[in-house]
């Protein structure tokens, strides 16, 4: 898939906003981008791997590692708990440190309104492919009753977080809302908005199968 320069910008941007990682080598000159993810995930982590190696001119590498939650995102259920995670790191690259030096301060991800204006949706699909949930809730009998999207922006800082939330509705009209999330806030889409989010996200989502669940309903 070949990206345009501002689709290319926007992939890297949706994935540093979701499970992607920025760091630098000891002895590099750029940084490189990585991201971790389960085994049922596999495919899509191999997925966006090889669009960046397509378009950056870069190759990645693989590993299959284990892991625990830390920070924000432990809570009861997964405390002390060992995971099988698989890892993909790719090579160091000019726009990779460029976004560095944009989206990360002392105190880690920072989200700009600036950067958020640089997402194309090809950026917000893979933003929501990373931490967005598509969440039904059904009548007792089975029947589909209520429809909404949460989007995990539970680790970003309050202002990122309003940031976030003014981009989706002055852009895209989608009357999002920061619901709180036991001590932090996540992203809130409404049942009525959640059709015009799924059609700006969904050309994308649907080519990767194991993700395809996320715009199921």
């Amino acid at each position: 898939m070949l990206l345009s320069k501002e689709d290319k910008v926007s992939f890297l941007i949706g994935m540093v906003l979701g499970d992607g990682y920025i760091r630098k080598g000891k002895n590099a000159v750029n940084y490189n981008i990585s991201c971790t993810h389960n085994p049922k995930q596999y495919e899509y982590m191999l997925w966006k791997m090889e669009i960046l190696k397509e378009n950056l001119n870069k190759n990645y590498w693989t590993n299959k590692m284990k892991t625990h939650f830390s920070g924000k995102a432990v809570f009861t259920g997964n405390k002390d708990k060992i995971y099988e995670m698989y890892k993909s790191v790719l090579g160091t690259h000019t726009l990779v440190t460029n976004l560095y030096k944009r989206m990360y301060n002392e105190n880690g991800k920072y989200v700009s309104k600036s950067i958020l204006n640089e997402l194309t949706p090809i950026g917000i699909a893979i933003w929501f492919m990373d931490d967005g949930t598509l969440s039904i809730v059904k009548h007792k009998d089975g029947r589909n009753k209520t429809k909404r999207i949460f989007l995990h922006i539970q680790g970003f800082d309050s202002k990122s977080q309003k940031n976030i939330q003014e981009f989706f509705n002055d852009n895209y009209n989608l009357n999002a809302s920061l619901q709180r999330d036991r001590n932090h806030f996540r992203l809130y889409i409404p049942a009525a908005s959640v059709d015009l989010f799924l059609n700006i996200v969904s050309p994308f989502v649907s080519l990767v199968a194991c993700m395809r669940y996320k715009i199921t309903y």
